[in-house]
Protein backbone atom coordinates (compact mmCIF):
# COMPACT_ATOMS: atom_id res chain seq x y z
CA UNK A 1 0.00 0.00 0.00
CA UNK A 2 2.70 2.27 0.39
CA UNK A 3 4.69 1.89 -2.40
CA UNK A 4 1.13 2.62 -4.44
CA UNK A 5 1.04 5.98 -2.56
CA UNK A 6 4.92 6.83 -3.35
CA UNK A 7 4.23 5.72 -7.20
CA UNK A 8 1.98 8.36 -7.12
CA UNK A 9 3.42 11.06 -5.42
CA UNK A 10 6.48 10.47 -7.36
CA UNK A 11 4.11 10.66 -10.63
CA UNK A 12 2.84 13.66 -9.31
CA UNK A 13 5.89 15.00 -9.14
CA UNK A 14 6.67 14.46 -12.44
CA UNK A 15 3.96 15.81 -13.46
CA UNK A 16 5.19 19.10 -11.81
CA UNK A 17 8.56 18.90 -13.26
CA UNK A 18 7.40 18.63 -16.80
CA UNK A 19 4.84 21.25 -16.57
CA UNK A 20 7.98 23.71 -15.51
CA UNK A 21 9.48 22.61 -18.30
CA UNK A 22 6.79 23.18 -20.63
CA UNK A 23 6.77 26.53 -18.88
CA UNK A 24 9.96 27.52 -20.02
CA UNK A 25 9.90 26.41 -23.45
CA UNK A 26 9.66 29.46 -24.66
CA UNK A 27 12.10 30.94 -22.67
CA UNK A 28 14.64 28.26 -23.86
CA UNK A 29 13.62 29.82 -27.71
CA UNK A 30 13.60 33.47 -26.28
CA UNK A 31 17.36 32.77 -25.06
CA UNK A 32 18.92 31.51 -28.85
CA UNK A 33 18.12 35.12 -30.14
CA UNK A 34 19.89 36.95 -27.24
CA UNK A 35 23.69 37.81 -27.31
CA UNK A 36 24.60 36.28 -24.00
CA UNK A 37 26.01 32.74 -24.54
CA UNK A 38 26.60 31.36 -21.18
CA UNK A 39 23.13 32.15 -20.27
CA UNK A 40 21.57 30.49 -22.89
CA UNK A 41 23.87 27.49 -22.38
CA UNK A 42 23.08 27.65 -18.02
CA UNK A 43 19.19 27.76 -19.13
CA UNK A 44 19.10 25.25 -21.44
CA UNK A 45 21.28 22.69 -19.45
CA UNK A 46 19.30 23.57 -16.52
CA UNK A 47 15.38 23.21 -18.21
CA UNK A 48 16.49 19.92 -19.59
CA UNK A 49 17.92 18.64 -16.41
CA UNK A 50 14.64 19.88 -14.72
CA UNK A 51 13.27 17.61 -17.81
CA UNK A 52 15.42 14.42 -17.03
CA UNK A 53 14.39 14.57 -12.99
CA UNK A 54 10.84 14.20 -13.79
CA UNK A 55 11.57 11.05 -16.33
CA UNK A 56 13.35 9.58 -13.24
CA UNK A 57 10.57 10.29 -11.06
CA UNK A 58 7.91 8.92 -13.79
CA UNK A 59 9.57 5.90 -14.49
CA UNK A 60 10.75 5.01 -10.76
CA UNK A 61 6.42 6.23 -9.72
CA UNK A 62 5.41 3.23 -12.70
CA UNK A 63 8.09 1.10 -10.98
CA UNK A 64 6.42 0.87 -7.22
CA UNK A 65 2.92 0.66 -9.31
CA UNK A 66 3.25 -2.23 -11.17
CA UNK A 67 2.32 -5.51 -9.46
CA UNK A 68 5.18 -8.13 -9.02
CA UNK A 69 4.89 -11.99 -8.76
CA UNK A 70 5.61 -13.33 -5.51
CA UNK A 71 9.28 -14.64 -6.00
CA UNK A 72 9.95 -18.68 -5.67
CA UNK A 73 13.28 -19.67 -4.42
CA UNK A 74 12.82 -23.52 -4.98
CA UNK A 75 11.57 -26.28 -6.43
CA UNK A 76 9.52 -27.51 -3.41
CA UNK A 77 7.85 -24.55 -3.37
CA UNK A 78 6.87 -24.51 -6.36
CA UNK A 79 5.35 -27.55 -6.00
CA UNK A 80 3.67 -27.08 -3.03
CA UNK A 81 1.68 -23.95 -4.73
CA UNK A 82 0.81 -26.34 -7.05
CA UNK A 83 -0.61 -28.92 -4.52
CA UNK A 84 -3.03 -26.04 -2.64
CA UNK A 85 -4.33 -24.41 -5.57
CA UNK A 86 -8.47 -25.44 -5.59
CA UNK A 87 -9.04 -27.72 -8.64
Amino acid sequence: MIKRILGIIFIIISFIFCLGFLTQLTKIIGAFTSDSFGYLIGFTIGSFISLVIALIFFKLGLKLLKNTPKDLETIDQIEGNQHKQPK
